[in-house]
């Protein structure tokens, strides 16, 4: 008796166990705004993508570096032929014999001057994997910004949720008080069935609340590339002291704070930068090239007839003519350009109007950004005039409607009359839920120019 007394609680002690284990698991499994970000910020596809073309600007500066250096090639060729000798005391053609020659040769080339060509492309090279990691960085922004927008639907959706789950125990209740009034005699069929219908509404609402919140959870689960999965959550903050800090920065103030440390803005100025270097890369095809090579040549015939250094390698072993038959040279080129059919002056306008284009396209990245700013501000403005009125008219609409649910359960107050001033209630409520995320949203974009980092 005693031992099955003993195994009854050891099965409870390791439920209760499992069942903390599985709780612990799940709280440790939800995910929170900084895991969904870093996440998202390895995983996601535009971000690898701009990773990689980083990368590859990496190559192409060791690329340009490469040509300071000078070039090594080693060759070699073997030649088989056949050919007829003439007999001279015959005056005949004899039978096909074989002959076979290999040449062999290590040259080397090196630019001494080229109009600085290849430090101009060097420096080119260097600016524009610069502007590629600040491109990659805009990426990694414009991927946390949508990361924070579908973060915050969630829990605007749940939020919603609860309330709507409320409002149907709610109008579940009234019914139950209905029921109880109409078998008493109190309350018209009429008026039964307006609160039957507002049960109904609620729930419907309900269910169009839960749809939302699980696209929205799938809307956030593909931004970080992961299948859907209906064990997906989120780490629920607390918003209290994140909703209305009554203070708006200068749109001027963050605008400048913002130039100095937004990656688009910095891209933007290198690209220029880039593009002026472009225009001495095209004018150094107006001056000449130095260039310094040298070259180590040999070779072996088999049927050699020419001499070489008074010496006739004809019938010497193939050693001995590859070892003796070297020919060391050293050459200086200089290389005029005289006529390149306009190409020359063709490649430098298009490179100064290049800079034109980077010009303008800096101007357009600085604009569109201090048109960003003041509108975030702006929003943030609206978004707190916006919240602090639909707290009022939450306030007063719903002590209106405690007065209604007491009128009503005492019968002072008809059907239609209760659902109308209910239906007041439930959308000041939703207005009001929605205002607050609005100004949370609101506050991180501008938390997000003015270079804070996003947090929950």
């Amino acid at each position: 008796m005693n031992s099955i007394r003993l195994t009854i609680i050891a099965f409870i002690f390791s439920l209760g166990t499992a069942c903390f284990a599985q709780e612990t698991a799940t709280a440790s499994t939800a995910w929170s705004l900084n895991k969904c970000i870093s996440y998202a910020l390895e995983k996601n596809i535009d971000v690898r993508k701009a990773s990689v073309t980083t990368a590859i600007d990496d190559q192409y500066v060791k690329q340009k570096q490469g040509l300071r250096l000078p070039t090594l090639s080693a060759s070699i060729g073997e030649n088989v032929g056949w050919s007829k000798s003439l007999d001279a005391t015959t005056n005949k053609y004899g039978s096909y014999a074989s002959t076979n020659n290999t040449n062999a040769s290590l040259t080397s080339t090196l630019t001494l001057y080229n109009g600085e060509k290849t430090t101009n492309n060097v420096k080119k090279a260097k600016l524009t994997y610069e502007a590629s990691k600040y491109d990659e960085a805009t990426t990694k922004e414009s991927i946390t910004l949508s990361v924070l927008n579908a973060y915050v639907q969630v829990i605007y959706a749940k939020e919603l949720v609860t309330t709507s789950k409320e409002e149907v125990k709610a109008s579940e209740e009234q019914l139950k008080l209905a029921d109880e009034r109409i078998k008493l005699g109190l309350l018209s069929r009429a008026d039964y069935l307006v609160i039957k219908a507002q049960v109904s509404d609620d729930k419907y609402t309900l269910a169009s609340a839960e749809n939302s919140y699980a696209m929205y959870k799938v809307t956030l689960m593909q931004l970080l590339e992961l299948p859907v999965n209906n064990d997906f959550d989120i780490v629920y903050p607390d918003l209290a002291n994140l909703k209305n800090s009554g203070i708006v920065p200068s749109s001027e103030s963050v605008y400048q704070t913002a130039l100095g440390i937004k990656p688009q803005v910095k891209s933007a100025s290198m690209n220029k930068d880039i593009a002026e270097l472009a225009v001495k890369v095209a004018k150094a095809d107006y001056y000449p090239t130095l260039s310094l090579s040298g070259s180590l040549t040999t070779a072996y015939g088999s049927s050699l007839s020419t001499s070489y250094t008074s010496t006739s390698f004809q019938g010497l072993s193939y050693g001995y003519q590859m070892a003796n038959r070297l020919v060391p040279e050293v050459q200086l080129t200089l290389s005029i350009p005289i006529f390149q059919q306009n190409q020359v002056k063709s490649a430098v306008k298009i490179a100064k109007l290049n800079i034109e284009t980077a010009t303008l396209t800096e101007q357009s990245t600085r604009n569109e950004l201090r048109k960003s700013i003041e509108q975030a501000c702006q929003n943030v403005t609206s978004a707190q005039i916006n919240y602090e009125a639909s707290q009022e008219k939450y306030q007063s609409t719903k002590e209106a409607y405690d007065v209604a649910v007491e009128k009503f359960a005492v019968g002072l107050m008809n059907s239609s009359d209760f659902t109308t001033q209910r239906t007041k209630y439930v959308t000041a409520e939703s207005n009001l839920i929605q205002a607050k995320y609005n100004l949370i949203f609101n506050n991180k974009i501008l938390d997000f120019y003015s270079g804070i980092a996003i947090t929950l």
